[in-house]
């Protein structure tokens, strides 16, 4: 595993595929928390949710670093297509997580709130960004040749994927109640940024499951591209 993240920190660093999505970020953090503000919790989760934008612009740049004969030789290097597929996980996972403590560490570093920040309301920042940023890589890793040969199809597919997980909330409310659960099925991010930005107005059972099932499903969602990856990769 050692060996890999340092062949692909070689890699990916001369790919440049980082660079516009990490520009993206900076002028985001940038502008999202340059005014002052008393709102710690609604604040954060709306930079958190640029968060997941970037992370799966990342993953999706990431994918298409190595052309198919070069992930041939690495497969062979790393003895196994599923140890290779984990490896790229936690790689670009890690990219993911440094983004996202620069988000949450900015506010703090340039006294964006106007009162402290409640160690409480750091802690429930700190677990909703780092899982929108895995939730981000989760989703853009399956956009890459393997399964979306054309690149064209590859971005609009993303970019229609992040648009619903950003608004999946707004059009949950349009549904019948008997259908509202298919926003959590979808995404969560639009869902636990309202949980989050409207937090008194919910109880302690609907804080956890809003940040839990947020984390879950990151999960869900790359194991099921690891699982998907093993079957399509080289065939």
């Amino acid at each position: 595993m050692i060996p890999f993240i340092r062949y692909m920190t070689r890699y990916y660093a001369r790919s440049y595929q980082y660079v516009a999505p990490l520009l993206f970020f900076l002028a985001t953090i940038l502008i999202v928390f340059s005014t002052r503000s008393s709102d710690v919790l609604g604040t954060y989760s709306f930079g958190a949710m640029w968060v997941f934008l970037v992370s799966a612009w990342l993953a999706y740049g990431y994918t298409r670093v190595e052309h198919g004969t070069q992930q041939q030789i690495t497969v062979l290097k790393m003895r196994g297509i599923q140890k290779y597929l984990r490896a790229k996980l936690v790689f670009i996972s890690f990219v993911a997580v440094v983004v996202a403590c620069g988000s949450v560490v900015y506010p703090l570093i340039a006294h964006t709130f106007i009162a402290p920040v409640a160690g409480g309301d750091l802690l429930v920042e700190f677990v909703e960004t780092m899982s929108f940023a895995l939730i981000g890589v989760g989703i853009g890793m399956f956009f890459n040749e393997t399964f979306f040969p054309k690149k064209s199809t590859a971005i609009i597919g993303l970019v229609f994927v992040c648009l619903i997980s950003v608004i999946g909330e707004q059009t949950g409310a349009k549904l019948p109640s008997f259908l509202q659960w298919l926003v959590w099925v979808v995404t969560p991010v639009s869902h636990t940024v309202y949980v989050v930005q409207q937090w008194e107005s919910f109880g302690g059972l609907d804080h956890v499951v809003s940040l839990t099932w947020s984390f879950v499903y990151a999960l869900i969602v790359m194991t099921w591209y690891t699982k998907l990856s093993q079957r399509r990769l080289f065939h």
